[in-house]
């Protein structure tokens, strides 16, 4: 009877212990829906570690089977090493675009592969995956963006053409990336003497804290490029006081003053 107690005392401690194991036993070992579902809702809530965590999980626990799932848990898995500005995200996402060439998502995969190579200012790289997106399949929201980088790649690659046609693009969009292209066109027309269109470009940006200090300076040459004495020294004063290049203001403003005669 004594043998009998203790053998059903074992048996309830046993229970009890695989009980309480399966209690503890990490939400990530069950479906991989409950995963993906989960995923998902961190993704949206910007927890980009954790989420790439479950996609990583889902990925790698889903079948061929399950296309949609296990595709999509790689790509998110990807995006997710790009807002973690992680070094394989680039890795990750060509490596989806290698396995589902024709997934829908293909088109959003080369926009943050070149996100990820911009950010490491491989401009080339960048530029490559650029132009390998059809700009009608890129979302609203993200075409400034696309337009401005692009745009910057190819300026970085030295043709201005085709770097003028995509910050002309994306300086028609408000937000962060206007100001942005419109400085850069600026600076483009002003190296190749456009002096009107770059003039009305730095007017635009001049009262704009990130370029106040730089603008003045190129104002104020153009207008004595284009024989402005009168403006050049009558404006020199104030502009000396915003500008960051104040040697080049005393030098075209002494020399206006000495062209009008005032010694």
């Amino acid at each position: 009877m004594k043998r009998l107690i203790i053998h059903g005392i074992l048996i309830l401690c046993l229970f009890l212990t695989l009980a309480t194991a399966e209690a503890q036993r990490p939400v990530i070992y069950d479906s991989p829906l409950r995963e993906y579902n989960t995923a998902l809702e961190l993704f949206q809530k910007n927890e980009y570690g954790s989420a790439q965590e479950y996609f990583h999980y889902v990925y790698e626990n889903t079948t061929d089977q399950q296309y949609d799932m296990k595709s999509t848990s790689y790509f998110y898995e990807g995006v997710c090493a790009v807002k973690l500005n992680h070094g394989n995200a680039a890795f990750l996402l060509c490596d989806f675009v290698r396995k589902y060439p024709i997934h829908t998502y293909v088109p959003e995969a080369h926009l943050y592969i070149a996100r990820s190579y911009y950010y490491q200012k491989q401009y080339k790289k960048a530029l490559d995956n650029f132009n390998e997106i059809d700009e009608r399949k890129v979302p609203t929201e993200d075409l400034a963006e696309y337009y401005f980088k692009k745009g910057f790649c190819n300026l970085y690659a030295k043709d201005k053409d085709e770097a003028k046609y995509f910050l002309r693009k994306a300086r028609e969009y408000d937000g962060q990336y206007k100001e942005k292209a419109i400085s850069y066109l600026a600076h483009i027309e002003y190296e190749d003497g456009q002096y009107e269109s770059a003039l009305a470009d730095f007017e635009e940006i001049k009262d704009v804290k990130e370029y106040s200090k730089v603008v003045p300076s190129y104002i104020l040459q153009i207008r004595f490029l284009q024989g402005e004495y009168e403006t050049v020294a009558n404006s020199a004063p104030k502009m000396l006081e915003q500008s960051a290049d104040k040697a080049e203001l005393y030098r075209i403003a002494g020399i206006s003053h000495f062209n009008l005669g005032q010694y």
